[in-house]
């Protein structure tokens, strides 16, 4: 995070690209980038996840950005962010997530504020997506960093922790050098573990492809969520 401030000081970015596939730990960056700014006296970071525009109406579409910064801020002002101006101790980071996740026919009008806010006001914008923000949308020349896999070493370091055979990290074609993957391999094993023997359940074991372990991974999530309603109480597991 430090590495990434300091990026964009020395550089005078005031806007950057966050750029990964899938389960590349984008999200988690950023939601920890916002903890590690806003425990800063200097920095105050606005976490604003992008697909909740998706359901919105045009009206609302068009003031988004700002109403969702004005929630964070709790203020009720319109036009929170333009309020602030250069000469403010306090820098703020706006960090927009998910890009990709956008309706096609709702990218250009929150490209459209995010462009605004570039111009009218000094805040700085980190935005994640898996595909390149190219000038279609009128933004230009925007920094890209890209999210990298996990290193096998890292990989077999987090499942020896958890209990498992580092062995895994060979397994499903470089899957779990995604941390989001690495987490759900190591979640469904534990879960698997606790519930196998129960038989409103059935596991495969040591899953052979990636689609067995997204199947184990789902009736890990029943069965953990079954037995916390149930309480473990077998009169209402036969109901």
């Amino acid at each position: 995070y430090t590495q990434m401030a300091d990026h964009m000081n020395e550089t005078s970015a005031r806007m950057v690209q966050i750029l990964g596939e899938g389960g590349t730990g984008k999200s988690s960056f950023l939601l920890c980038f916002a903890g590690w700014l806003n425990d800063k006296e200097a920095f105050r970071a606005i976490y604003i996840r992008l697909n909740k525009v998706n359901g919105m109406t045009q009206e609302e579409t068009a003031a988004f950005l700002e109403r969702e910064s004005a929630l964070a801020l709790n203020s009720p002002a319109e036009h929170v962010l333009w309020g602030i101006n250069a000469s403010e101790k306090t820098e703020y980071f706006i960090l927009l997530d998910g890009f990709n996740e956008i309706r096609s026919d709702k990218k250009a009008s929150v490209a459209g504020q995010i462009r605004q806010l570039m111009e009218k006001t000094p805040v700085r914008i980190v935005v994640t997506s898996r595909q390149k923000i190219t000038g279609k949308f009128h933004l230009y020349g925007i920094p890209c960093l890209y999210m990298e896999q996990l290193e096998t070493r890292q990989v077999e370091d987090y499942l020896r922790k958890n209990g498992l055979p580092a062995e895994a990290a060979a397994d499903y074609d470089g899957l779990l050098h995604r941390p989001m993957m690495l987490t759900v391999y190591a979640d469904t094993n534990r879960e698997s573990r606790l519930h196998r023997d129960v038989e409103f359940f059935s596991f495969f074991g040591k899953c052979k492809n990636r689609s067995e372990l997204i199947l184990d991974h789902m009736e890990s999530l029943a069965a953990k969520y079954f037995m916390q309603v149930t309480d473990g109480q077998n009169v209402e597991k036969q109901i």
